[in-house]
């Protein structure tokens, strides 16, 4: 045993001598690792691309799970959704005869198409979910911190700096330079020009006390208007631009789809795309006594909100 652990020990000092050359000429060395796969035997050109899409649907102020990411309307079925499923939007396609893409919030001559192949959405109660962050990616989360966009060169390589935009001069386009068409987000927005004026789908109600545009005058809708008094595809429409929508988490917040006294209230937690459909057609006969200021399409209660310098508070 004892000429056995001797001769063991030698081994295990030679080894550990060796592995010390070997690992301080490793170390020594500089590490140089192949950037191809080792296992190739005939090389063939990078396949990686990156692209950067500035097609027309990048302008879109909407994002939803369509072909195209706009909300479409369909003049036959009176509708923007699947009558079985009001989760499932429909898909269509431009210039499709009775199927309009919608696909603005704030229209004006800033947009890519304006009041062309993709039209503006009305910004009444019934389409209230699309300025909410919980329905449409694209709009203000109030839960965000936004940071100015980073700087950029113009084609003429001239450097462009985008600044903080100031709540009552925002820039419809942050890329404009001169004649901007800016927003103040705090106060109504009265625009009747071509491009600044919204879709009227077929069928649809202007709720009452909104302002719209006719013959030029402003005036204020004394009643809820159907499709057929407003007699227009498109109309000028009054508007708040810095108004925002978030979901009411009290599930015991309710609401009366009727104006009668003795209207029933609906839980929050009850509502489904039902109740949608009702207020939809009467937005006026909605009211709440918890905060609940519209309805989204799967029946979600939601409040209503607007921009102010510091936090964002409640109307």
């Amino acid at each position: 045993m004892r000429l056995w652990n001797q001769h063991y020990g030698l081994r295990a000092r030679v080894a550990f001598a060796l592995w010390s050359l070997t690992a301080a000429h490793a170390h020594a060395a500089t590490l140089a690792l192949s950037d191809v796969p080792l296992f190739t035997t005939q090389s063939a050109p990078a396949n990686l691309i990156m692209a950067i899409d500035d097609s027309g649907s990048m302008d879109f102020e909407v994002l939803l799970p369509t072909n195209i990411g706009t909300l479409w309307w369909d003049d036959d079925a009176q509708s923007f959704y699947q009558k079985t499923n009001q989760n499932q939007y429909l898909d269509a396609s431009l210039g499709q005869s009775d199927k309009f893409s919608l696909g603005y919030l704030f229209p004006g001559e800033d947009t890519k198409f304006g009041d062309t192949l993709v039209y503006s959405i009305p910004p009444t109660k019934q389409f209230a979910f699309l300025r909410s962050h919980e329905f449409n990616p694209l709009y203000f989360n109030p839960n965000e911190t936004y940071s100015p966009w980073p700087a950029s060169i113009r084609d003429d390589g001239t450097a462009r700096n985008f600044p903080s935009q100031l709540i009552s001069t925002a820039k419809l386009d942050p890329r404009c330079d001169s004649g901007c068409t800016e927003l103040n987000l705090t106060i109504e927005r009265l625009e009747n020009a071509s491009k600044a004026r919204f879709f009227i789908p077929n069928k649809f109600t202007l709720p009452k006390g909104t302002r719209y545009a006719k013959n030029g005058v402003w005036i204020t809708a004394p009643e809820d208007l159907s499709y057929e008094h407003i007699g227009r595809r498109d109309l000028g429409i009054g508007y708040i631009p810095g108004v925002f929508y978030t979901k009411v988490d009290d599930g015991s917040a309710t609401f009366t789809l009727d104006s009668d006294a003795d209207a029933i209230p609906i839980a929050c937690i009850d509502s489904t795309p039902a109740h949608y459909d009702t207020f939809y057609n009467a937005p006026s006969e909605f009211s709440s006594p918890d905060g609940v200021d519209a309805l989204a399409p799967d029946g979600s209660c939601l409040a209503e909100h607007r921009l102010r310098t510091g936090t964002p508070q409640a109307p």
